[in-house]
């Protein structure tokens, strides 16, 4: 197939995981969906979030500098999708969206109880990159769903359902399709497989 050359190239990787970070600062709180966002570290367990300078949460967790990073499931797609939508500044998202609020540390930002996995992190370091400003965090606290612990740090992704986001479009994780280090190599010579 012959390959197209894209004038103005943007930042098309995907998937990207999407996520509802919930800020507070100076009684004030928000949740906002986020996309931009990865691990940037496994030891210590170092994520990024990138949001931009005109979004209500932004001074939130520029002041806080703490965040709760909660991993949605297929079925708040809807409130996921309206979070990502409407400005906390002028509209109570917890309210709109009937989410139960939860405290899992002290002076950390509440969880959103509805989802089954929580990240509580510490901002340490603040990089601004143009039309996002990255938010480099330390995940210092992990909390999930009893039914979606297996242990060992393995987790029951099928019972998270996790959304995926790629560029204006959600998709479900609903096959699983290897094991990291058990996949064989292929080659188109077969005879070099033993």
């Amino acid at each position: 197939m012959r390959k197209i050359k894209i004038e103005n190239p943007k930042a098309s990787l995907y998937p990207v995981p999407t996520t509802l970070i919930s800020c507070t600062y100076n009684n004030q709180e928000n949740i906002i969906t986020v996309s931009w966002t990865g691990i940037m570290c496994s030891n210590p367990p170092i994520i990024y979030v990138a949001i931009r300078p005109e979004r209500y949460s932004y001074s939130l967790i520029l002041n806080s500098k703490r965040i709760c990073i909660n991993i949605p499931s297929i079925y708040t797609l809807n409130e996921v999708d309206f979070c990502g939508n409407t400005t906390g500044k002028f509209v109570n998202k917890e309210l709109s969206c009937r989410f139960n609020m939860i405290s899992l540390m002290d002076d950390y930002p509440k969880a959103i109880e509805l989802c089954k996995h929580h990240l509580l992190c510490d901002v340490f370091q603040i990089i601004e990159l143009g039309s996002h400003t990255a938010f480099l965090a330390e995940v210092k606290h992990e909390f999930i769903d009893e039914d979606c612990f297996i242990g060992d740090h393995q987790f029951m992704y099928d019972k998270i359902q996790p959304i995926a986001y790629c560029r204006k479009e959600y998709y479900c994780l609903s096959k699983k399709i290897g094991i990291y280090g058990k996949q064989k190599t292929i080659y188109k010579d077969k005879s070099v497989l033993k």
